[in-house]
C-alpha cells in the first residue's frame, strides 16, 4: 500500500496534504439465508459479519433472503440449546411459551412490514434442528408442500426480495496491517511508529439511504493501467477525492498489481480496493482499504469515485465499468476546495505507465472539469491542465493534481 509521499503540495494559494447494487438503504435491510448441511437448518440475519462468521465454519451461503423494514411488527429470534435450533417468530405469547420451556431470547432479529409474504413451513419428519423454513419464494413454499412439509401460512411481511449481485463476496481472512509506523490522523503520513491503516478482503457494504440528489463531488475517468506482471512484480494507481487541510480524509481508488498467491487479497491479478480514509479517522485501523476479490479488470476500464453527504452521515461509493466496487461511511472536510489527484507508481522501476482519458469532474452534479480553482495538471508543470494525461511512473509525468 505504501505511496510515495509528497508531503505538503501547493495548488496555487491551496495548501494540501497526499498520500504517497442492490445496496439496501439506510431504512431497511438486506437479510441473509444460510443453510447447515450438518444439522439442515436454515439461519437467517442481517448482520454481514454474523453471515460471515458462520459461512467460515462451514454453513452454507444462499444468498439473499428478503429485504425487511427496520421498524414495524417484530420478529422475535430465539434459540434450541438442546436441539441447536433456531426459531423466528411475531407472536409474542408463542416467543413466551417457548421461553418457559427452555428456548433463548435472543433478540428482535428484524422487523414485519410491506406487502410481500414471507411463508413459514414445518417439518414433522426433523428429528432436532431445522424443523422450521422461511420463505418468500412462493414455488419453493408449494415445492416443499408435495414433498411432505407443512404449510403455516404467512410468517410476517417484507418489503420484496434482497439482490446480492452487487455485493463483495464473503470474506472468511482477517484484515491485514499495511502502511505500519506512516499512518497519521485523517489520512496524512509521516513517521509514526505504532501506526497503520488495515487492508480488508471483501469488506461488507456499508447502509446508504436512497437519495435523489447527486454526489458533492465525483472524479471519473476512462484509464488503461500496463505494467510487466513477473516475479516480485508490484505496480498500481490511486485515484483521489480528498478533503483539504491536515487531516481532512482521502477517498478513492487503488488499482495495481502484486506479485502473490493470495487470491484473498486478489495478488497475481489486477486488484481494486476502495480507499477510505476519513478525517479525524485514528492512526490505528480506523483508517483502511478494502478490496472486493468479485471485481475484475485487466487493463482497460471506466471507474469513478462519489463523495455523498446526506441526512444519515457521508459516504464514498467507488465503481469500475459500473459495478460497486465500494459503499463506506467516510468524511471530508475543507474550507473550500477538495483536492482532486491521480498517480502511477512502480516499485519495481519497470516503468507502469497510467492513460487517463475523459477525466470528468462533477460537483453537484454539474460539469467543472474545466472551471476549477485548479484543473488537473502534471505536479510541478504549467500550462498542462487537461483531461487527457499518460503518465508514467519513476518520471516527471507521474501524478496529475487540482483542486475544485
Amino acid at each position: 500500500m505504501k505511496w510515495k509521499l509528497m508531503g505538503a503540495l501547493t495548488l496555487g494559494v491551496i495548501s494540501i496534504g497526499m498520500i504517497s447494487q442492490r445496496v439496501f438503504a439506510a431504512d431497511e435491510t438486506g437479510m441473509y439465508r444460510l443453510y447447515n448441511p450438518n444439522s439442515s437448518e436454515h439461519f437467517y440475519t442481517g448482520n454481514p459479519a454474523e453471515r460471515n462468521q458462520l459461512a467460515k465454519i462451514g454453513w452454507k451461503y444462499e444468498g439473499g433472503a428478503w429485504t425487511a423494514p427496520n421498524s414495524g411488527s417484530p420478529v422475535y429470534r430465539l434459540y434450541n440449546p438442546n436441539a441447536g435450533d433456531h426459531h423466528y417468530t411475531t407472536n409474542g405469547a408463542e416467543k413466551n411459551m417457548l421461553v418457559k420451556v427452555g428456548w433463548k431470547y435472543e433478540q428482535i432479529g428484524w422487523y414485519s412490514g410491506g406487502s410481500t409474504p414471507v411463508y413459514r413451513l414445518y417439518n414433522p419428519n426433523a428429528k432436532a434442528a431445522g424443523a422450521h423454513h422461511y420463505t418468500l419464494n412462493k414455488a419453493e413454499y408449494n415445492q416443499l408442500m408435495k414433498i411432505g412439509w407443512k404449510g403455516e401460512g404467512v410468517a410476517w411481511y417484507a418489503l420484496g426480495t434482497f439482490d446480492t449481485s452487487n455485493e463483495p463476496p464473503i470474506s472468511t481472512v482477517p484484515p491485514r496491517k499495511v502502511d505500519k509506523d506512516i499512518t497519521t490522523a485523517g489520512g496524512g503520513e509521516g513517521q509514526n511508529p505504532g501506526s497503520y491503516r488495515l487492508l480488508y478482503s471483501n469488506k461488507p457494504f456499508d447502509a446508504m439511504p436512497n437519495t435523489t440528489q447527486p454526489p458533492v463531488i465525483e472524479f471519473s475517468a476512462d484509464i488503461v493501467l500496463k505494467g510487466i506482471r513477473e516475479k516480485n512484480a508490484f505496480y498500481g494507481m490511486q485515484f483521489i477525492i480528498a478533503g483539504n487541510g491536515t487531516g481532512g480524509g482521502q477517498i478513492g481508488l487503488d488499482i495495481g498489481f502484486q506479485e502473490g498467491t493470495s487470491t484473498e487479497f486478489a495478488q497475481n491479478r489486477i486488484s481494486v480496493k476502495t480507499v477510505n480514509f476519513p478525517a479525524g479517522a485514528g492512526n490505528q485501523g480506523q483508517q483502511f482499504y478494502s478490496v472486493n476479490t468479485g471485481i475484475n479488470m485487466d487493463q482497460a476500464a471506466k471507474i469513478s469515485v462519489q463523495y455523498y453527504q446526506t441526512g444519515s452521515g457521508e459516504f464514498v461509493v467507488t465503481k469500475l465499468n459500473g459495478k460497486t466496487v465500494g459503499i463506506y461511511k467516510t468524511k471530508l472536510t475543507t474550507p473550500n476546495q477538495y483536492v482532486l489527484h491521480a498517480q502511477v507508481e512502480d516499485w519495481k522501476q519497470r516503468g507502469a505507465s497510467l492513460q487517463l482519458r475523459n477525466l470528468k469532474v462533477l460537483k453537484n452534479g454539474q460539469d467543472v472539469t474545466m472551471k476549477g480553482a485548479v484543473n488537473l495538471h502534471l505536479l510541478n508543470q504549467s500550462g498542462t491542465a487537461g483531461t487527457s494525461f499518460d503518465l508514467v511512473a519513476g518520471t516527471n509525468r507521474w501524478l496529475i493534481h487540482g483542486a475544485y
